[in-house]
């Protein structure tokens, strides 16, 4: 199937051995991806192997599109821009595990702080709400020290006296 511009999104993706080349939007088109954003990543080292012609357009080949869904798809998962050449293949050096190791455990630590933190946020709004069903529930409004005790636990940043983190 040749690349056209007039191509769906979702029409056939080109085979990874095809070695004819997309224009930019052809590239776009077949990846969702903004041409300014492809720029972008060309211009951030993440997009290589990019060919240019005699008049300075660009073209690339299927293995662009490949590489191009790896960033988007590790962009999805979290990992900051700068974070992405740590995990795809050099193509002159090939895969570094060890960096690829430190970068997916640094992303899973993130991770495990991110979800304590929301687990703690969880808990506080579920004590919460448990203090107002209950006093409502009696047909009363929370006291004075009631409140204040949850202005201490609930209201401050994290560190702050009285907080509970």
């Amino acid at each position: 199937m040749p690349f056209s511009s007039v191509d769906k999104p979702s029409a056939a993706l080109p085979d990874k051995a095809d070695t004819r080349l997309m224009r930019i939007g052809e590239l776009a088109a077949h990846s969702q991806t903004p041409a300014s954003t492809i720029r972008y990543y060309e211009q951030q080292g993440l997009l290589t192997g990019v060919q240019r012609t005699a008049g300075g357009s660009r073209r690339y080949d299927a293995s662009a599109l490949l590489r191009l869904q790896m960033i988007r798809s590790l962009q999805n998962m979290g990992f900051a821009l700068g974070d992405i050449p740590a995990l795809l293949r050099d193509e002159q050096q090939g895969v570094d595990h060890e960096r690829v190791m430190t970068t997916l455990n640094g992303r899973l630590e993130d991770i495990d702080t991110l979800l304590a933190s929301l687990q703690q946020q969880r808990n506080q709004l579920h004590a919460l709400r448990c203090l107002l069903k209950s006093s409502w529930d009696k047909g009363q409004c929370l006291s004075d020290e009631q409140i204040l005790t949850l202005r201490d636990q609930y209201l401050q940043p994290p560190g702050m006296p009285g907080n509970q983190d």
